[in-house]
């Protein structure tokens, strides 16, 4: 047999790459900023049957309650509405790709199984402890403004003065500061917000300390205490001890708690709170500014605030600001949001720069003219004996301008829901009209009627006059009014004071 002939044939050439480590690389995986998990642990306690576990790493990019506003990856919460149920909306938020479903009603059928639907025992409670989560997963400034009255001004000049500084920015829309609205604006927070402000209402004992755990503010003004929502919160005392509440469990926890020093029971907490935890603001004319105090001084035109004081190291060396709102009131309102955003690390400029952009809310100190010249302050949206005594100081102050000598007329609806002291509260504003010099008082509404007997039975000078409708009241102002009057318009919500103003516009003969 032949031999075969050996072949030697080379080796392959192997080129080894080098590493850092022989040990195989890991990578760990990404959990998401808040997941559909997150969603099912913060629901836990009060969900119904199995606790859902699929898809517990998909990301949560927003939560909605509003199905037309759903897209891939948000989470639906649905809700009970004035007169739907977001259950009937369900099939078009699946549409839309939502990640999971929260609902209090059970899963409708034919929905995917891809959708993760978690059945709770309370959609709004539910909705509440969702945004609450959804709020904690953030470290930007979080401020809330609380109070008897100013909540709304404060806030919408505190969030024009923050945008000077901060590109984007969360805040409350209108007074939407309840059970339902502070989760409907927190559920709004998204990654691009670089600050908040959230308005904090409260109408019954115990509502303050289940919105702070809501909100958790690391900054909260309180812009002042006075009788509110007395057929729960009973007196002022516990009105009181409810506001306070956000300025001590806030410097509690670590944030500063903005104190008007011109406010009684506000500045009675200053003790309690730690110097380091606190700051505070004043108009008193007599009070020097000293190291975290701001004092402020309203131009005798009205139209301006001079600040002094030392914020946080942040000087404020007799600093004009244009008043957006004319009347003291607004002065106070305008100080606290200058303090509060200097906390947040505003400079004076930038303040003025966001102030800018202020726009008043609906019927808030709004000062109007006539064709016919006549001065209308439209400061309709709510009353209670606070806002209507500093309406009628403006009213006062309004009727001093040079060249105009119109007499000065009031009027006022009810004020609504001040509990069992209603018709004492409604008495004693004659004190304030007959202090004003008031020459014209135009009541509307049944608690108005207290106030008429009242100053009837005192013999007011002026003329008072009760009314059973807005249009038989808006006539007799078309009838009497002349070219330098001024009239104040002033009511609680449910008294729809707004209907004189527009009555008013209209032609002679002609009640919208």
């Amino acid at each position: 047999m032949p031999v075969k002939k050996s072949v030697k044939v080379a080796p392959k050439k192997i080129t080894v790459k080098p590493t850092m480590s022989t040990k195989p690389v890991i990578k760990a995986p990404v959990e998401p900023a808040f997941s559909v998990g997150h969603v099912v642990e913060s629901l836990r306690s009060m969900i119904r049957g199995p606790i859902p576990t699929k898809a517990a790493a998909v990301e949560v990019k927003a939560i909605r309650f509003d199905s037309r506003l759903c897209r891939k990856g948000d989470v639906f919460v649905a809700l009970q509405g004035e007169q739907t149920h977001g259950h009937d909306f369900i099939a078009q938020a699946a549409k839309a790709g939502v990640s999971a479903i929260v609902c209090e009603r059970p899963r409708p059928e034919g929905l995917a199984e891809a959708v993760t639907y978690i059945e709770v025992e309370d959609g709004l409670l539910a909705f509440r402890k969702l945004t609450a989560a959804w709020r904690a997963r953030t470290n930007i400034p979080v401020i809330a403004v609380a109070g008897s009255v100013g909540k709304t001004t404060t806030k919408d000049l505190l969030a024009a003065m923050l945008s000077g500084k901060f590109k984007s920015l969360l805040k409350t829309e209108g007074s939407q500061n309840g059970f339902t609205g502070i989760p409907v604006t927190l559920a709004g927070l998204s990654k691009e917000h670089k600050a908040a402000v959230i308005e904090v209402g409260i109408d019954d004992v115990g509502a303050m300390a289940q919105h702070l755990e809501l909100v958790r503010p690391t900054i909260t003004i309180v812009t002042a205490i006075a009788p509110e929502h007395l057929e729960k919160l009973k007196n002022i005392d516990t009105v009181a001890a409810e506001e306070g509440l956000a300025l001590k469990r806030t410097a509690a926890t670590g944030g500063i708690a903005v104190i008007n020093l011109d406010d009684e029971h506000c500045r009675s907490l200053v003790n309690s709170i730690k110097a380091e935890n606190r700051v505070g603001f004043s108009l008193y004319p007599k009070l020097k500014p000293r190291p975290d105090v701001l004092v402020g001084r309203i131009s005798q035109d009205g139209l301006s605030v001079e600040v002094s004081g030392d914020i946080r190291g942040q000087k404020f060396v007799r600093e004009k600001f244009m008043l957006p709102l004319l009347g003291k009131h607004n002065g106070m309102n305008l100080l606290g949001a200058i303090c509060t955003a200097s906390v947040a690390g505003v400079t004076p400029d930038e303040m003025r720069k966001g102030l800018e952009s202020f726009k008043p809310g609906f019927g808030r100190s709004r000062i109007e003219q006539l064709s016919s010249g006549v001065l209308v302050i439209c400061d309709y949206y709510n009353a209670n004996p606070a806002s209507v005594s500093a309406a009628l100081d403006l009213l006062r102050d309004r009727s001093t301008i040079k060249g105009r000598r119109g007499k000065k007329y009031a009027c006022l609806g009810d004020m609504l829901e001040l509990g069992k002291d209603e018709e004492l509260l409604h008495r004693r504003l004659a004190d304030k009209l007959a202090a004003t010099g008031v020459d014209k008082v135009l009541l509307f509404g049944e608690r108005m009627k207290w106030l008429a007997d009242e100053l009837r039975r005192r013999k007011f000078e002026s003329d008072v006059e009760h009314f059973e409708s807005h249009a038989t009241l808006s006539d007799h102002l078309k009838e009497t009014l002349r070219p330098d009057d001024y009239v104040l318009i002033k009511g609680s919500r449910g008294m729809a004071m707004e209907r004189v103003w527009e009555i008013l516009q209209s032609p002679v003969g002609q009640d919208l």
